[in-house]
């Protein structure tokens, strides 16, 4: 962070309810701090569980496949959260998506992580991906319930 405050927040969301409080809360420090936006969502590749709407049909490649669902349900999340204006991407990831977020943070500059303490695929009370992002971000790190 800077003296100004925060210059750019990366918004976790994995389109969980809670990832939905995150983002708000997200939006809400980055209209505070005059910062810019990025809503992230990482596909893990290949991830251990997917919702079943996400297996890809046999005649296309499944990266392919889960980006463009991704894209597509990354819109609608971000509509409905008005996010208008708020830039949005997509990670296709081989490793987790604790250390895919981290390295975007660190590529992008980002200076704020804003995400869930546990998503869709959690498992306990804080989920892998929070306990990763908030060991190895190279900035700031709000968890939120």
């Amino acid at each position: 962070m800077t003296v100004d405050g925060y210059r750019h927040i990366l918004l976790a969301t994995d389109f969980s309810e809670l990832s939905r409080a995150a983002v708000r809360r997200g939006l809400m420090e980055a209209r505070a701090h005059g910062a810019r936006a990025t809503v992230v969502h990482v596909i893990e590749h290949f991830p251990d569980v997917v919702p079943r709407y996400w297996v890809a049909p046999e005649d296309i490649d499944p990266t392919t496949y889960y980006r463009d669902e991704a894209l597509r349900q990354l819109a609608a999340f971000a509509g409905e959260l008005g996010c208008e204006g708020v830039a949005q991407e997509i990670i296709v990831t081989t490793g987790s998506a604790g250390h895919a977020l981290t390295d975007f943070a660190r590529e992008r500059q980002a200076d704020l992580i804003v995400a869930g303490i546990h998503g869709a695929w959690a498992i306990g009370t804080l989920g892998s991906t929070a306990i990763a992002v908030a060991r190895e971000s190279p900035c700031d790190v709000l968890l939120v319930r």
